[in-house]
């Protein structure tokens, strides 16, 4: 009896075990399932056209976002990519060491073995969404990503395989370089720490920045970046101001010049909260101040760069405890830990030493001049 048993038990086991695999292999040839990286599906071709031939055996890597909808899709474009039947695709193809400019329906990157392809990007305010299709191996495997960038469509390069683009024009305050050596899974940022410096300075508020390729060594791994300020002010205000040299694929060292000689004053800003630290002891260098503000009105404009300047002026009696009446100076100041406000005080002319009054005259006539050039 207990061998009938037994045999019925295994009978079981083995029926149980043959019925999940069944189940597992229709789940399989059913539906392609989406995971990480790691999901491997393989299209075999169905008819005989050119399209579906260059997809035979191919291997697809796409993360888990993907549907059956973006599949057929992806295999769509790439099989009529590899096959060269792009007349109806609106294709536009690039190569080399060039900026790539994303076409309205597809573009096609192609460098050696690596293969870029960007599909149905759909724009709308300076941001591209659509799908981004990347094999290493002339197309015998592919990596999909969806891609939603902030970016204006050209500010695009890949570097032996690399992508590189300006991320954030027209939409952030600093529009950045990023990289990616992943197939774009993933994108690591250049070192913008000495531009938010210089972005910090009040003349620079409602200003962005942005950086653009001026150089690649292939050679050395390295790019050289050109920073250009542009202010709302005036379409026309567009300048560089720093440069920063980076290494890729990593972006993690990068040196910098400061092209428009702000970086000092905004160090000092930026540490102290203190536009001039030492105007309530010492006398300005006329010459140095008229050099700084100058460089700050090429880049923000007359009417910004005045506004610093009272700030400047203001300073220097806010040092004294001047309980502002102007809600904006007064909301500037507060934001300052060094600011102790008296309730109701008003310093008077007599209450500042030499130094303070010579800088307040000098920054004053300062401040006279840009009013003019913004009020013309």
């Amino acid at each position: 009896m207990c061998k009938i048993l037994r045999r019925i038990s295994l009978l079981a086991a083995a029926l149980m075990l043959v019925s999940l695999c069944v189940f597992a292999d229709e789940d399989t040839e059913g539906k392609a399932k989406a995971g990480p990286g790691t999901d491997k599906i393989s299209f075999e071709s169905g008819t005989d056209s050119a399209a579906d031939t260059a997809l035979k055996g191919i291997k697809i890597n796409h993360d888990e976002s993907f549907d059956e909808a973006d599949l057929r899709r992806c295999r769509e474009v790439i099989g009529l990519v590899l096959a060269g039947e792009t007349q109806d695709l609106g294709v536009r193809s690039f190569s080399g060491l060039e900026p790539i400019s994303i076409g309205d329906s597809v573009t096609v990157y192609r460098d050696g073995k690596f293969i870029y392809i960007a599909a149905d990007p759909s724009p709308g305010m300076n941001q591209l969404y659509g799908y981004e299709l990347i094999s290493r191996d002339r197309g015998l495997s592919w990596q999909l990503n969806h891609f939603h960038r902030v970016m204006d469509p050209g500010d695009m390069y890949i570097i032996n395989g690399n992508i590189m683009y300006i991320d954030g024009i027209g939409m952030q305050t600093i529009a950045e370089p990023v990289i990616s050596a992943d197939f774009g899974k993933s994108y690591v940022k250049t070192d913008t720490s000495a531009i938010e410096k210089i972005m910090s300075l009040p003349s620079m508020e409602a200003c962005y920045c942005y950086a653009k390729v001026k150089e690649i060594d292939v050679d050395q791994k390295r790019i050289v970046f050109n920073w250009f300020m542009n202010s709302s002010e005036s379409a026309e205000s567009i300048n560089l101001f720093y440069r920063t040299t980076a290494p890729y694929p990593s972006f993690k060292k990068a040196g910098g010049e400061d092209l428009s000689g702000l970086l000092k004053a905004a160090e000092q800003y930026r540490k102290t909260g203190y536009l001039f630290e030492k105007s309530g002891s010492e006398k300005l260098d006329k010459i140095e101040v008229s050099s700084r503000f100058l460089k700050e009105y090429r880049l923000a404009g007359a009417e910004k760069t005045a506004r610093e300047i009272r700030l400047a002026v203001n300073e220097i009696y806010a040092r004294k405890g001047q309980d502002f009446k102007d809600d904006n100076i007064r909301e500037y100041f507060e934001s300052k830990k060094w600011y102790k406000p008296s309730p109701g005080k008003t310093v008077e002319e007599k209450e500042l030493n030499e130094a303070e009054a010579y800088n307040v005259s000098i920054l004053q006539e300062l401040k006279k001049e840009y009013e003019a050039l913004f009020n013309e």
